[in-house]
């Protein structure tokens, strides 16, 4: 069998990533930073031309941001200051997510630009509109809303609290991932609520959806968790792109100027014993939550594991799913946290980054092999969207799965694979299940039968 012979885009192609690999080897011998700059510029160039747009309907630019804000800037300052490793974990990490991303395209032939629109194109089939899922989602509202408040009256509410700050860093060390649970189900259903009403003429729906967007704004604010409410509206933008079709730059502005405004009063209720104006405080923090932070810990991670600690393989992950019992039980987070320091007394939890997560659990492997089944993963999840009826269940569920992905940016699979993700799908499940069996209406039809 004769193999055919390339054409001249192929060998350009051919060429080219020869000419890459020998200049990405000198480089790697003499300048090694340059290096890493040059594999980092690649990964992000094939990761835009594998999607050929530039929006946020593809989960994996969501991803892709998020890695960029939070672990690259601040781990090339690092680097430039002496420390490479840091840099080249990173790279290496996002380099293995893209090539995930990659694979599946190939694997299954998904052209983005032409699939995206054709689900784009097709007409909106509203979820969950029989009774059951109904009487499902007004109980599913009411249980979260009655196990925050619970919550509140038994433990006192966080951000008026004393212990506001403690709380959340005890609820990262995965001592108190009650209030993380209890949270996934109503942001959920509020997406869903606004993509209703988004869709329909009808008031009420309009102002039934400002109505829980109002109780969920309200709810996670209390629990002094900043970020919850940069989720929900991150999640809010993701979604209503799938109406308008386009990126709503005014939509957008007017998030970040809700969550920035947010932040400078949660931080400043959190901080009053700071010296220095509200603006001054919630900058530094800004400084060192987005650029910093994550890349302190990574590096405590690269220089703890092998030197003072062998690899857990795999029993990071166990800690995760043992701290969502009952009982003192630490997350991965507050167990590296421990490592670093000893004598702490007070229950706290770092964030271990994906990158640091899966370093301490399979070393270097760890890195490639994670961000690569995380990219193959949030790929496989897009492509089922997008070759799916467009139906606004489906839509909300995929874009909660994008914003949780992207938060494992920081968190790590764990933390977010058995708090997130699994009470999530739940509910997904639930709502399907309710709307495929139809109990309301067998009853109702069996009932006028026996008349």
């Amino acid at each position: 069998m004769s193999v055919p012979p390339i054409n001249l885009y192929g060998r350009v192609w051919i060429a080219g990533g020869v000419g890459l690999v020998a200049l990405m080897a000198i480089l790697a011998i003499f300048q090694p930073m340059l290096a890493y700059l040059v594999a980092l510029v690649v990964a992000y160039t094939v990761l835009i031309l594998t999607n050929k747009r530039l929006d946020f309907f593809t989960p994996s630019y969501l991803f892709a941001a998020v890695y960029g804000l939070f672990l690259t800037i601040g781990s090339a300052w690092y680097s430039f200051r002496g420390d490479p490793a840091l840099f080249s974990s990173i790279v290496l990490g996002f380099a293995a997510f893209v090539a995930g991303v990659y694979t599946v395209d190939k694997t299954i032939d998904f052209h983005t630009t032409v699939e995206l629109q054709r689900f784009l194109d097709r007409p909106w089939k509203h979820s969950w509109t029989d009774p059951a899922p109904r009487l499902a989602f007004i109980g599913l509202v009411a249980t979260t809303l009655l196990g925050s408040s619970l919550y509140y009256f038994t433990y006192g509410i966080p951000i008026l609290s004393q212990i506001g700050e403690a709380s959340r860093l005890s609820s990262l060390s995965g001592q108190d991932y009650y209030i993380h649970f209890i949270m996934v189900p109503l942001p959920f259903l509020a997406t869903i609520a606004w993509l209703k009403a988004r869709l329909s003429d009808n008031r009420l729906y309009f102002a039934s959806a400002i109505v829980i967007l109002g109780i969920t704004g309200a709810v996670m604010a209390l629990t002094g968790f900043r970020a919850l409410i940069g989720h929900l509206l991150i999640l809010l933008v993701i979604s209503d792109q799938f109406i308008t079709r386009r990126i709503n730059f005014p939509i957008i502005g007017a998030a970040a100027v809700a969550f920035l405004s947010l932040f400078l009063l949660i931080t400043t209720v959190r901080h009053q014993s700071v010296d220095g104006t509200p603006l001054a405080i919630a900058g530094q923090h800004i400084r060192h939550r987005i650029f910093l932070v994550n890349s302190e810990n990574l590096r405590f991670v690269l220089g703890h594991f092998p030197a003072e600690h062998s690899y857990l393989l795999g029993q990071g992950y166990i800690m995760d799913l043992q701290s969502m019992l009952p009982g003192p039980q630490k997350a991965f987070s507050g167990w590296i946290t421990q490592q670093r320091w000893p004598g702490l007394k007070i229950p706290i939890g770092m964030t271990p980054t994906i990158i640091g997560e899966s370093y301490a659990n399979f070393g270097y492997m760890g890195v490639i092999a994670v961000p690569f089944l995380v990219g193959a993963t949030i790929r496989a999840i897009f492509v089922r969207l997008v070759r799916s009826r467009k139906r606004i269940g489906t839509v909300a569920f995929v874009a909660m799965l994008a914003l949780f992905f992207a938060k494992a940016v920081l968190r790590g699979m764990g933390p977010i694979l058995f708090v997130k993700i699994l009470p999530l799908a739940l509910v997904y499940v639930i709502l399907e299940v309710l709307a495929f069996i139809q109990p309301i209406r067998y009853l109702q039809a069996n009932s006028v039968g026996l008349r």
